[in-house]
């Protein structure tokens, strides 16, 4: 594994997090902070970006982990992550059950 390119991935997410931080801070919301979330939602974008840019060759078809590839996928991080895994498998597409009673089921008769 490159360590520079996850040096630099981890430097993207402590960018995305402090301006995150700082747009609450300057609109004075610090209170709205759900810190469980944050810490929840930071662990998984630390181990998502830790695993693209060590199968950096794997996925080198879908993105190409450069210098400047690796900030964007720290500061872009789980959502990048989603994305990709979408993109290899995309989810079906089925209708749910209706609750409304006044419908009648779907289906074969």
């Amino acid at each position: 594994m490159n360590i520079e390119l996850l040096l630099l991935a981890y430097a993207g997410l402590l960018l995305h997090y402090l301006t995150r931080f700082n747009e609450l801070l300057t609109a004075g919301k610090t209170s709205g902070i759900k810190w469980p979330q944050e810490i929840i939602g930071g662990l998984i974008t630390i181990i998502s970006t830790t695993i693209l840019v060590y199968v950096k060759d794997d996925i080198a078809n879908i993105y190409v982990v450069t210098p400047l590839g690796a900030v964007l996928l720290g500061y872009a991080g789980q959502s990048l992550f989603v994305k990709l895994v979408n993109a290899r498998s995309p989810a079906q597409k089925f209708d749910a059950p209706s609750t409304d009673p006044k419908e009648p089921p779907k289906g074969n008769p």
